[in-house]
Order: C-alpha cells, then sequence, then structure tokens
C-alpha cells in the first residue's frame, strides 16, 4: 500500500495566482485547479496569501513556483568544480550567476540541479530568490493545516530543449496549470535533485537562541523574586541552585551567540574579498573588450588604406610601391610636380581621418632627366606616432 498525502501547488506570476491541489500514492492526482487574477499592487506575499485562501483552505505540503524568481543556466570549469567542496556549491554558484541575475549572493538562496557536463565543464539548472522574497513567502504560512515546503521557478522546469514540458505555461486555463502541476510534483516525488528547488528555511538559529535567553532571563527574575519571598531557608537555598544553574545555561548560550556573532565577521570578510574579487574580474574584461576592439581596428586597416588610395588617386601622379615596415606603411610613387604630390596627401589624410592613420611628411627628390617627382611617403597608426604631422604642412615646397 502507498501512504497517500494531499499537496499544493501554487504558481505566482504578476498579473496571475493559480492553485493546484493534489493527491500522491502510487501515483499522481489532481484533485482540483483554479485560477484568479493578481491585484496590481499586490506583494509575492500577498499572491501566495491569495492562493492559499482560495477554497478549499485545506492544504497539503505547499510549492510556491513563481516567475518573480530568477532562472537559469550556470557553468562552471572542472578545474572550479574540483577545488569546490558541496558545501560552498550553492554560493559558488550564485557568485557566478549574479552577473545575470543582478542579485546579490549574500542576500539570496540558490536551488540547483546538473544539466549538462561537456567540454571540460559542468552546468547547472538554478533558481535564485532574494531573502526579502523568501521571507515574504514564510509570512505567508497558513493557519490551517499546510506546510510551506519551498520554491522553485516554474521556467526551471522547461530549461532543457529536449524536455516533453518544455512548452510554456498558461496560467489561465485550470487544465494546463494541472497537467504541469502533476508533471512537476511527479519529478519531484522521483528524484528531487533533477529539480532547482529552494528548502525554506526555518525559524533561524540565532532567532531561537535569542528567545531562549529572553526566557531564561525572565525565568531568572521569577526566581529571584520567589527567593526574596519565600520564609524557609531550605527553599531559598533550592532557589539558589535553580539559579545558578540558569546562570549557567545564560553563558553557555551567549558563548554559542558569540560564536555566531565570529562566524558572521568570516562572511562578512569573505564577501569583501569576493567583491574584489569581482573588480578583478571586470577589469580583466575591460582589458579584453579593448584588446578585441584593437584587433578588429588592426584587421580592418589594410582595406581601409587601399580604399582610401583609390580615392585620393588623380592623373598628377602614380603609385609604384606600397611596403610593410613594422607597423608604419610606406608608399612610393611620381608626380609631375610636387604640387600635385601635396594635394594627393591632403586628400589621403582626409581619407584616412576616421581609420586612425596620420599622414608624415613627404620625401620629395627631382629627377633632373625627366623632370618628375619622386616621393615618399609615410601613413604610421595613431598610437605609432611620433608627431601629428603631414605632407600638408609647411615643409612642402613646389620643386619646379
Amino acid at each position: 500500500m502507498f501512504a497517500q498525502r494531499q499537496h499544493t501547488i501554487l504558481f505566482v506570476t504578476l498579473d496571475a495566482v493559480s492553485r493546484v491541489d493534489m493527491l500522491s500514492g502510487k501515483s499522481v492526482e489532481v484533485l482540483r485547479s483554479s485560477c484568479l487574477r493578481r491585484p496590481e499592487h499586490a506583494t509575492l506575499g500577498d499572491a501566495v496569501k491569495m492562493g492559499l485562501g482560495l477554497r478549499p483552505s485545506k492544504c497539503g505540503h505547499i510549492y510556491v513556483l513563481s516567475n518573480e524568481l530568477w532562472s537559469g543556466k550556470v557553468s562552471l570549469s572542472d578545474e572550479i568544480v574540483g577545488v569546490v567542496d558541496q558545501d560552498q556549491l550553492e554560493q559558488t554558484l550564485s557568485l557566478e550567476a549574479e552577473y545575470e541575475s543582478g542579485i546579490s549572493p549574500f542576500d539570496s538562496r540558490l536551488g540547483h540541479a546538473i544539466a549538462s557536463t561537456v567540454d571540460g565543464q559542468k552546468t547547472w539548472w538554478v533558481t535564485q530568490a532574494e531573502l526579502s522574497q523568501l521571507r515574504q513567502i514564510a509570512a505567508a504560512k497558513p493557519k490551517w493545516p499546510g506546510k510551506i515546503i519551498g520554491v522553485s521557478s516554474p521556467a526551471s522546469f522547461g530549461l532543457d530543449p529536449d524536455d516533453d514540458h518544455s512548452s510554456p505555461l498558461d496560467l489561465n486555463s485550470s487544465d494546463s496549470c494541472g497537467d504541469f502541476a502533476k508533471a512537476w510534483l511527479t519529478q519531484y516525488m522521483v528524484d528531487k535533485s533533477k529539480l532547482p528547488f529552494i528548502d525554506l528555511p526555518n525559524q533561524s538559529w540565532i532567532e531561537k537562541q535569542q528567545r531562549a535567553i529572553g526566557m531564561l532571563t525572565a525565568a531568572t527574575a521569577l526566581l529571584i523574586c520567589i527567593a526574596m519571598h519565600e520564609n524557609g531557608s531550605g527553599q531559598l537555598a533550592s532557589a539558589s541552585t535553580n539559579l545558578f544553574q540558569l546562570v549557567e545555561q545564560e553563558k553557555k548560550l551567549r558563548l554559542l551567540l558569540n560564536e555566531e556573532e565570529e562566524s558572521s565577521r568570516l562572511v562578512r570578510e569573505v564577501k569583501q574579498q569576493n567583491e574584489k574579487l569581482d573588480a578583478a574580474q571586470a577589469q580583466q574584461r575591460d582589458a579584453r573588450l579593448r584588446d578585441r576592439t584593437q584587433y578588429a581596428a588592426m584587421r580592418t586597416r589594410p582595406v581601409q588604406l587601399l580604399r582610401a588610395l583609390a580615392e585620393s588617386a588623380d592623373p598628377g601622379h602614380w603609385l609604384q610601391s606600397i611596403k610593410l615596415t613594422g607597423s608604419q606603411v610606406v608608399i612610393s610613387g611620381v608626380a609631375v610636380d610636387s604640387t600635385s604630390v601635396t594635394m594627393s596627401a591632403q586628400r589621403l589624410e582626409a581619407a584616412l581621418d576616421s581609420s586612425k592613420w596620420l599622414v608624415q611628411p613627404a620625401k620629395i627628390s627631382i629627377d633632373e632627366a625627366s623632370r618628375l617627382v619622386h616621393f615618399e611617403m609615410t601613413l604610421v597608426p595613431l598610437n605609432d606616432a611620433s608627431q601629428p604631422l603631414t605632407v600638408a604642412s609647411k615643409g612642402a615646397t613646389d620643386v619646379r
């Protein structure tokens, strides 16, 4: 015989709230489903309360699936996975997801499920929720029978393109909600580790300890009052013994709280170190972006140069050679006079204005036999130029 248990799944989006009640045993059976519009200004906690308030009010184990929670894929290289303990995996994935989700890894919880292992890296499906969102959901805990087990995102159930349940979820359709909830709960019951699910934490340890200390303090005060009003010396001795035991317990609890505070301090230090690491990684990304931009510009320079030479050509000069010397380009040719050289250089400089090239002064000589002017112009990339001079400066003169 399979023990039957009631389950309730709440789907919460920005404009709708849907509730599906189910019964699990040998298989999962949908009992009922219902939908309603979510008011415009309702918080996530308000929406959960609305869903739990739908009739019938009796709930089983409650699971909240909301697309307000961030969901996506996060990958880590095998080298990183090899040095990360299982207890540190959630924090590591949160740090890696922060660039996409924009959620601080120290103010959130993250559920994860392995998706694939390919080419030296592992990929997880993740769902990330801010602590404020989890507090809102926890505050919506029903007064009637029922327990909120945890949260996830409906999108995380369809991240795998080969998954049969990757079709969009229509919250306006009770049948669609029921089918999706049945498939999701079946997967949860079979193997929870395959879903990026966040278990909703119970009351925090430090809150419990603070309440215990408060109760001990009140009890201590009460015993003091009893001791002051008792006439019998035996009763006073008993009260003193009880008081001593309570004081010792209070000291132990305060010691535990001090250890918790020290742990919090270490967490803050780790957070600061991670922030510095994030800043260094951002600088590295910016540097790589600059390098790629410069490389792309260098690849297009030859094409830009040939286009500029074609645009600046005229019948008054002829190019004889184009040579590459290091990062510089040397152009040689002959012209009918130096004025043609000057005008050609001016046109070339104008054509190369947006291409980060500078035209340096031309070397000019005259052939006595033919009276043609031999010239040589040097083009220098902007970051290599020693001086922003052009052939159009005062150094260019007509030698004829």
